[in-house]
């Protein structure tokens, strides 16, 4: 069962964001588990997730911070909406980038990202 949203921000109390999340903006060295991965642009058409050590940026696609595969450009995963914060930092212009940490297709594909 699911929730009864729209699928935009303005269904999160302050955007997604906790008190912590707006008091501690500091996000290099966050490990994250990508969500939406199976769904993504990139395992779509490939049927496969790509590999360890693999650049991304962090960009905002349909309504989503999302995870951007450097070499294709393509979607590789969401991130979860505790990471709603990094909408304002997109916005201003800061560029937000990281590699894959893991990722693999069993039990589902997953992605692990880590922010620079």
């Amino acid at each position: 069962m699911g929730s009864a949203g729209t699928g935009q921000f303005g269904n999160y109390q302050n955007n997604g964001l906790s008190l912590s999340d707006t008091e501690n903006q500091n996000f290099q060295d966050k490990i994250i588990n990508l969500e939406d991965v199976a769904t993504s642009s990139y395992y779509v058409t490939h049927n496969s997730v790509p590999t360890p050590a693999e650049l991304i940026t962090i960009t905002f696609s349909n309504n989503r911070i999302a995870a951007q595969l450097d070499t294709t450009n393509e979607i590789i995963g969401n991130l979860p909406v505790q990471y709603n914060y990094l909408l304002k930092e997109i916005q201003q212009g800061k560029s937000i980038t990281g590699y894959i940490e893991s990722s693999g297709t069993t039990p589902i594909p997953y992605i692990t990202i880590k922010l620079q």
